[in-house]
């Protein structure tokens, strides 16, 4: 009775199914670097079947392959990490294709062999501050199912340096790359986790506490929206964006998962935009509000063209009213502040019509040659001026100059013509006419007669200046080279005194002609 439960433990042992594990069935390269793997204990040896294990790893097809491929160059750095060089890295290396071998076959991996050599792959990593608590035994750990690619990496990469290296091969070896597009299993040591996750728009990340069940995923990035704002012809330089609800946002956290937010812009009517999976440069163009812009124009009954509602920005004003000049100018209307509020009015000032009538001491009509209001030369056959007073001063060839009072007056009638302005031009001075006409062209005379003299003097200068190079000691001069020199000196003098007084002379002449004319 005793033996009874041995043998039926015998018994049942015997009828069990053997575990699979990841190599089981798997011939060729395979099959043969496994046969390798379990008869080598050779340091040399176990690098070499890395080596082509990891290689394997690229060419072969099928999970099972692949998996098995893993599998085996985690057992060769497992027999590395049982030595003393290396030890640490050769077991995070196992850990991590042990991993990659679950993921492929989690069935597989639940071997006696695959559990045994992944926790005491693990225990031989050992504590890692930042990363790995104290040596406590792998956990399960769920991974959701995700489109975008899962990295694990310790959250404290200074501690695994610190034990490590700072070698690229010591940071890519805890770097546990995923692609959940099934929710999968592993066995992790507890421990702090940072948690990448890989998505169109960048990576999320954040740091998860390991200690067994779900591992929580960062949401995807979301991806930024940065918007173009456009006017009539121009880009909106200063505008800001409102949430449903009207708290600002700010311009550089835009993403598609906003949905529907405002635009505003000073002088531009509110736009709303559906911000939902955009990503990138997003174009919206807004539209000018009306803003009413009154025109008052002087005289008050004038037709006014372009005031009242419309488009800020340059604006055409046209008004007409007889007995005025016609008005056309342009404004500049700035953005308002708010559009449904008037601004304040703009104030144009039309020229009234003035028409010009000269008249001679006969009684003869004339009309000016030239003429002046205020000291602004006009044209006196169209001109116009503001309501007021003003002086003007009228020229004819044949009279004296005409000067008086402009009043120009406001036109009450209708029809209303131009405004005369009656000139009497009287005759001129007869008294000591000759003499005083004759006067300017007599200095300017003088003036010219002086500069000729000049002209002569500077000449007989030169003519001594030669004789002065010429002379020489062996020709019989009658004049000494003493005497000559003061005889050049002088005629210098002579020809600049003579020039400047003959210059001032024609200046003064045509001074005076100039003052006769006016």
């Amino acid at each position: 009775m005793r033996t009874l439960p041995w043998t039926l433990l015998a018994a049942f042992s015997l009828a069990a199914p053997a575990q699979a594990k990841p190599c089981d069935g798997q011939a060729g390269p395979l099959r043969a670097l496994a046969s390798r793997l379990a008869k080598t204990t050779d340091r040399a040896a176990l690098n070499a079947v890395v080596v082509e294990a990891v290689g394997l790893t690229k060419t072969v097809e099928g999970d099972e392959a692949q998996s098995c491929a893993h599998y085996l160059a985690a057992g060769a750095h497992f027999y590395l990490s049982n030595q003393r060089v290396g030890a640490q890295l050769h077991a995070a290396h196992a850990v991590a294709h042990l991993l990659r071998s679950q993921t492929l076959t989690p069935k597989a991996m639940e071997s006696t062999q695959g559990q045994a050599r992944l926790k005491t792959a693990w225990q031989r990593v050992g504590l890692v501050p930042g990363w790995l608590e104290a040596k406590n035994a792998p956990v399960w750990v769920e991974i959701p199912a995700a489109a975008q690619p899962i990295t694990l990496s310790p959250a404290d990469m200074g501690g695994w340096e610190a034990a490590c290296g700072t070698s690229r091969e010591c940071a890519e070896v805890v770097r546990y790359a995923l692609t959940p597009a099934q929710p999968l299993r592993l066995q992790l040591r507890p421990g702090q986790y940072r948690v990448s996750r890989a998505g169109r728009c960048g990576a999320s990340e954040h740091v998860a506490r390991v200690i067994g069940g779900a591992l929580a995923l960062p949401a995807p990035k979301r991806c930024q929206i940065t918007l173009k704002v456009m006017g009539k012809a121009a880009p909106v330089q200063s505008f800001s964006v409102e949430d449903a609800e009207g708290r600002p946002l700010a311009l550089d956290a835009l993403h598609g998962g906003l949905g529907v937010v405002t635009i505003r812009a000073k002088g531009y009517l509110p736009e709303a935009v559906t911000l939902k999976g955009q990503e990138g440069e997003l174009s919206v163009r807004l539209k000018r509000c009306l803003v009413d812009q009154p025109v008052r124009i002087q005289p008050q009954d004038a037709e006014v063209q372009g005031g009242g509602p419309g488009p800020w920005g340059p604006r055409q004003i046209a008004a007409t009213r007889a007995g005025y000049l016609p008005l056309k100018t342009t404004i500049k209307i700035p953005p308002p502040v708010n559009c449904a509020q008037p601004l304040r009015p703009v104030v144009l000032v039309m020229d009234r019509q003035i028409s010009v009538q000269g008249r001679e001491p006969s009684g003869a009509l004339v009309f000016p040659s030239q003429l002046w209001i205020e000291g602004e030369a006009l044209n006196p056959a169209s001109f116009g001026r503001p309501v007021g007073e003003y002086s003007y001063r009228a020229l004819h060839p044949r009279f004296a100059p005409a000067t008086g009072r402009l009043k120009v007056e406001p036109c009450r009638l209708t029809p209303c013509g131009a405004q005369r302005l009656e000139i009497a031009f009287t005759p001129r001075a007869s008294k000591g006419e000759g003499a005083q006409g004759s006067g300017p062209y007599a200095i300017m005379g003088v003036g010219g007669a002086l500069v000729l003299g000049g002209l002569i003097a500077g000449g007989a200068a030169m003519s001594t200046q030669s004789d002065i190079d010429d002379y020489t000691n062996k020709r019989e001069e009658r004049v000494g080279l003493e005497q000559l020199i003061e005889r050049r000196d002088g005629q210098i003098r002579a020809a600049n005194l003579l020039s400047a007084a003959g210059a001032a002379s024609l200046f003064l002449g045509y001074s005076w002609h100039l003052w006769r004319a006016l």
